[in-house]
């Protein structure tokens, strides 16, 4: 008998894994930000992503995920005073977003 993991629960766990690369990334000061909220964010969505990734709620944290990713693109682009983005971080809010929403279009 042959146990396959469905695509959501693969797909969240990259998802989870990619915030956690980046939110550490950013805390290690890789990457030159104002402050380390944006790290801190990345990583607890990471931690969130990781925790739900094995169970029927991957699908949901790839929406949410998605959603949330390119709301802070469009408040970074749109010049929303507290958020700290600058042009990488718009386009790093971007991508993640686009491709959050389309694994979770793909995995049904």
């Amino acid at each position: 008998m042959r146990l396959e993991t469905p695509p959501a629960q693969v797909f969240a766990a990259v998802g989870a894994a990619a915030f956690l690369c980046f939110g550490v990334l950013e805390l290690a000061d890789v990457f030159v930000h104002r402050s380390n909220a944006q790290g801190v964010v990345h990583v607890l969505v990471g931690v969130a992503g990781a925790v739900v990734a094995g169970s029927e709620h991957a699908g949901a944290f790839l929406l949410a995920g998605g959603v949330l990713s390119l709301l802070l693109w469009l408040l970074g682009v749109t010049g929303g005073g507290w958020l700290s983005a600058d042009r990488a971080d718009n386009w790093l809010h971007f991508g993640l977003g686009l491709a959050l929403l389309a694994l979770r279009r793909v995995a049904g």
